[in-house]
């Protein structure tokens, strides 16, 4: 909110413009991929997270399950 009260006082600069594109891409991002990126960022390369080792290895299932719904088991038989 502030930032956006800045970029009203500040019309057309480079902050105004600055702040649009921050904006537009926080809107435009879908929730999932935000909230990875910050566990990503906050927790692997900040260290803010208190369960470091927790989210390495539930991003690795992730990309297990991932790998796995690409690549379908073959059926017995």
């Amino acid at each position: 909110m502030p930032l956006g009260i800045l970029a009203a006082v500040r019309e057309n600069t480079a902050f105004d413009r600055a702040v649009q594109v921050v904006t537009l891409l926080g809107q435009a991002m879908p929730s999932f991929w935000l909230g990875l990126l910050l566990m990503i960022t906050l927790g692997l390369q900040l260290g803010w997270l208190r369960s470091r080792h927790r989210l390495v290895a539930a991003l690795r299932d992730a990309g297990h399950r991932a790998r796995l719904l690409g690549h379908p088991r073959p059926s017995p038989g």
